[in-house]
């Protein structure tokens, strides 16, 4: 910056320091990760300057970064503005590549904030004014967006119950990524496809992702991913039986993780490991989980997951000494309520299966029934998933 204090300001002065800022936040995001606070200020002054210098395309990539800090920071109520931001700026010119961006960027705010549809909705848009590859101005991007749109366009179409589509978009956002030799759209995508196949109950038939996921992040040193792909790998260990040190794997990437700011999804993670915690006879740290969790989603609005919380909750109340039954049932009752409020399909069939196994415990089996299959009966697709089969299997015991 020092060299550019021979020029006088304004004019030449200005160009140069917004190819320089765009530059210098593109470098550190790649060599620091998405939530350094040195590409922010990088993109925060490339963003001003694009703006004054009236060049729409390169101020919604630099949106896009700033975007970006605050959404793997799982900080998504200081990234709405940023995304209407970025909208208003697509909207005003008018071309199809700059609300492909925009509408991915906003997309992801509705999805994680617990409105899958409405997400849905915003980057199936994404997907349809798609730039072609060759056609893409910024090709240094760190992460594609076409790929960015499907990855959480596969988690939006889960949630609404449509497994069997959620899988087949993984496979397209891969296909986008793996266009270029850059390892890191790669890990980015492939984090996405894991998780997905973690919640579709196909982590261990995924066994190769995750070891490829955890290859590249370790080899390329890539922050947040390569604590990610660790958290995974602990996962993958705990449902191939090795569950004492896949707990460990688990909690130490959440440390990693808190250490260095990378929250994204940061309900869900911590939803897993309270899982294993109930799995493991810990309610206690389960309990401990999922508070943390609730405060992350109040004070971040990071609600997608929120159903499944109160459910873990139930879960965890069944396995402590006391069993609080009705205690249980009241978070069961809980979930279904905000699953149905948000159109989650899927989290709708978890809450459900779990009330209906409790009320059946209870000797209310024909109210148990009722209540499954009235939420399974919704779904037309992914019967083969784990979630899908569980349900089945337990309306078939109450029939």
């Amino acid at each position: 910056l020092s060299l550019l204090d021979r020029y006088p300001q304004g004019g030449e002065r200005d160009r140069l320091e917004l190819e320089f800022q765009y530059a210098l936040g593109l470098a550190f995001r790649s060599t620091k990760g998405f939530v350094a606070p040195e590409a922010l200020n990088a993109f925060r002054r490339a963003e001003s300057l694009s703006r004054d210098a009236e060049k729409p395309e390169l101020q919604l990539e630099c949106l896009r970064g700033i975007y970006n800090y605050f959404f793997v920071r799982g900080q998504l109520r200081d990234g709405r503005p940023i995304a209407e931001k970025a909208l208003a700026v697509a909207r005003g010119t008018g071309a199809a590549h700059h609300l492909h961006m925009a509408a991915s960027l906003y997309g992801s705010y509705w999805l994680y904030t617990g409105h899958p549809a409405e997400g849905r909705r915003w980057h199936e848009q994404a997907t349809r004014e798609q730039p072609a590859w060759e056609q893409q101005a910024y090709p240094s991007r760190v992460l594609d967006s076409n790929a960015a749109a499907r990855m959480n366009l596969s988690w939006a179409l889960w949630l609404v119950g449509l497994p069997d589509q959620a899988a087949n978009m993984t496979e397209q956002a891969w296909q986008w990524a793996s266009r270029t030799a850059n390892p890191f759209p790669q890990s980015v995508v492939l984090v996405w496809i894991c998780g997905l196949q973690c919640c579709l109950g196909r982590l261990i038939e995924s066994e190769n992702w995750v070891r490829e996921l955890v290859a590249i992040t370790r080899e390329h040193d890539i922050a947040v991913w390569r604590e990610r792909g660790q958290f995974l790998e602990g996962k993958l260990n705990c449902l191939q039986g090795r569950r004492e040190s896949g707990l460990r794997a688990m909690r130490r990437a959440l440390d990693d993780l808190r250490n260095i700011g990378g929250r994204q999804a940061w309900t869900w993670l911590l939803a897993e490991t309270a899982t294993e915690c109930i799995q493991q006879g810990d309610p206690t740290s389960a309990f401990n989980l999922l508070d943390e969790a609730f405060d992350h989603k109040n004070t971040n609005d990071e609600r997608y997951w929120e159903a499944e919380l109160h459910r873990l909750r139930g879960d965890a109340m069944l396995a402590s000494k006391d069993r609080d039954l009705s205690g249980a049932q009241a978070c069961f009752h809980e979930a279904l309520s905000i699953a149905k409020d948000q159109g989650s399909k899927a989290l709708a069939l978890r809450a459900a299966t779990s009330l209906a196994r409790l009320k059946a415990e209870k000797g209310r089996r024909d109210e148990a029934r009722s209540i499954l299959v009235s939420v399974y009966g919704e779904f037309t697709e992914g019967l083969d998933t784990a979630d899908l089969r569980e349900a089945k299997t337990l309306i078939e015991a109450l029939s």
